[in-house]
């Protein structure tokens, strides 16, 4: 698999950690590659997320 490409599988649980930042401020989800800390860099529209081992995993969403 592509490093810089992320499974459906990784994209559902950074959409969860996404919504888990919104809602409550904190991320339980761990990373889906490599089992480290998910940070979240951003606003409700337009974010990052990346896993703080930098083992490739980055998921960015532009808002409007």
């Amino acid at each position: 698999m592509d490093i810089k490409k992320n499974s459906e599988d990784e994209k559902a649980v950074l959409y969860i950690a996404a919504d888990e930042y919104q809602a409550n401020g904190v991320i339980k989800q761990i990373c889906p590659r490599c089992g480290g800390k998910l940070r979240y860099i951003g606003n409700r529209s337009s974010y990052r997320i990346y896993c703080e081992n930098e083992c490739g995993i980055i998921f960015n969403v532009r808002g409007i």
